[in-house]
């Protein structure tokens, strides 16, 4: 015959992980009282114990979670600060860019380019650094296809006329 003892108490616990050594363990103790068996309580007791760890383990996830969120979203308004702020002085620097090279581009047409003008009568023109033109001389417009007078020369950077090129 086998010697049986009679249970009165049913302890059981869980240890629950979430990572980076954190871990939650919850246990509960029970009388077996009649009717009960030693099998129903500990059935009582597991779900107990599962529901509580589910509690446990939702609250520092969901409170974990939101304070993440919460620097986050602070996060994301200071880098939104910046792009704005950045966004802003990439404008500035790029209409001192453009005013620079439009600068640039006049004095290098000016330098490397021909910056007189010979304007004819029949109202065509072109540009030339070193002719002999003269106002009041026939010339060909390449334009009309006819021999026409010049009407003027004109420097186009200083707007100076001249009479003779």
């Amino acid at each position: 015959m086998i010697n049986m003892a009679i249970i009165k108490e049913i302890h059981f616990s869980r240890t629950k992980s979430f990572g980076d050594y954190e871990n939650v363990r919850i246990g509960a103790v029970a009388e077996v009282v009649y009717p009960k068996t030693e099998d129903n309580v500990l059935v009582d007791l597991k779900e107990w114990v599962d529901a509580k760890i589910s509690e446990e383990v939702s609250k520092p996830v969901v409170e974990m979670k939101t304070e993440e969120l919460k620097q986050l979203e602070g996060y994301v308004a200071e880098r939104r600060e910046a792009l704005k702020a950045l966004e802003a002085e990439i404008k500035a620097k790029r209409g001192e860019l453009d005013r620079c090279i439009e600068v640039g581009m006049r004095s290098l047409f000016v330098t490397l380019g021909p910056y007189k003008e010979v304007r004819l009568s029949c109202g065509h023109s072109f540009r030339c650094e070193f002719s002999q033109h003269e106002k009041g001389q026939t010339a060909w417009c390449a334009k009309c296809g006819n021999y026409v007078e010049v009407a003027k020369i004109v420097d186009t950077v200083t707007g100076k006329e001249y009479d003779k090129l």
